[in-house]
């Protein structure tokens, strides 16, 4: 039996207790009455007469009836006087045991919490595990299966909380797109870049301004990885906290990767350290908004013969860092910035880029942009 039905218990019995002395009270007075109505009765009659009332009438009745009052009330009062402390004893214990009862049920509420929430943690472990398992399948099927259950996963993981299990589902899903997979037929490359398609579209849903569950502030680590196929990061808000890493990636031939009004605000962290951007490829920066406390770095980037990368109408603005440093601009490379705004005390900085031929197009006309950064510090 549990604790908390032992108190209930043990408050019935109080309860009765109690009920019991009231009731024994109400029969003292009672019994008092008859007691002393009977011996007052007694005093002026015969003694040998057991039944003393067939002797009087009717006024001497009531007027022992008068004396016998208030002797029963004095009896009364006082087994009023005792049942009042026994009762206020009685709800004194009964208050305490509803304290009791309280504090037992909400421990017991509180470890049924608790264990409900181990349970829940083992079950999203044991989901991760089939998952993962799913991510490594043959089937390109159950590994674009298995890329909606880790996103979701990781959603059901932040929902309780626990911001670190759900990075590491979503380490999973990018270090899939870093990982190459050995394919044996076109159907099964062109199959695998579905899946890689899928795991950046997924992300970029959860970097919405409206996503139900936002991502904005993970860690999404495409390192050195090889983008093949159509890749969207349209309208994705990189918000404080979050750490994209492009560093040594290689957009090959026939890629599109697309960052068209995404939003680098205050506290993000994006590199294309060392990236190389490759013939055929088109990489879209249109209408991206690089905000204050940003800080987004080219730096020793290579844009190479017949790639694509613009930036038309995307803002610079106050605050923030765009870095150039040290990229190469080779000949035949397309990197546009016609009708960019490069607004006041924004920094986009050239410094030490290598023009081999290659001019990148904007403000500055067609020839280098100036190496010290732009804009123009004001003299």
């Amino acid at each position: 039996m549990s604790d908390a039905t032992e108190s209930g218990g043990e408050k019935a019995r109080v309860r009765d207790r109690l009920w019991a002395q009231i009731a024994g009270a109400i029969l003292l007075v009672l019994a008092v009455f008859a007691a002393a109505f009977y011996g007052f009765a007694l005093i002026d009659t015969h003694p040998a007469r057991w039944w003393p009332w067939s002797a009087k009438t009717h006024p001497e009745l009531f007027e022992l009836s008068r004396t016998a009052v208030p002797v029963a009330a004095l009896v009364g009062g006082a087994a009023a006087i005792v049942v009042g402390i026994r009762r206020q004893r009685s709800t004194e214990k009964t208050v305490e045991l509803t304290a009791r009862t309280a504090q037992i049920t909400a421990d017991a509420y509180a470890l049924d919490q608790k264990r409900a929430g181990r349970e829940e943690i083992d079950r999203l472990r044991d989901r991760y595990t089939t998952i993962a398992a799913q991510l490594g399948d043959d089937a390109a099927p159950v590994r674009l299966a298995g890329v909606y259950a880790m996103a979701a996963l990781a959603d059901d993981w932040i929902t309780l909380g626990n911001h670190r299990e759900a990075q590491v589902c979503i380490d999973v899903l990018c270090a899939y797109i870093r990982t190459p997979r050995s394919t044996t037929t076109s159907e099964d490359a062109v199959a695998d870049t579905r899946v890689r398609e899928t795991i950046t579209r997924v992300i970029t849903q959860h970097l919405q301004a409206g996503a139900v569950t936002p991502w904005s502030g993970k860690a999404f680590d495409f390192t050195e990885a090889r983008f093949t196929g159509s890749h969207s990061f349209y309208g994705a808000r990189f918000n404080e906290g979050c750490r994209v890493s492009f560093r040594g990636a290689e957009f090959t031939e026939g890629c599109q990767v697309d960052f068209r009004d995404a939003q680098f605000n205050k506290g993000c962290w994006v590199t294309f350290l060392d990236a190389q951007f490759n013939k055929g490829c088109q990489v879209y920066f249109r209408g991206a908004q690089f905000n204050k406390g940003c800080w987004v770095t080219f730096l020793g980037a290579q844009f190479n013969e017949g790639c694509h990368v613009d930036f038309p109408d995307a803002e610079f603005n106050e605050g923030c860092h765009v870095d150039f440093t040290d990229a190469e601009f080779n000949k035949g490379c397309h990197v546009d910035f016609t009708d960019a705004e490069f607004n006041k005390g924004c920094r986009v900085d050239f410094s030490g880029a290598w023009f081999n031929q290659g001019w990148p197009t904007g403000p500055w006309g067609d020839g280098s942009p100036p190496l010290s950064g732009w804009p123009p510090s004001p003299h």
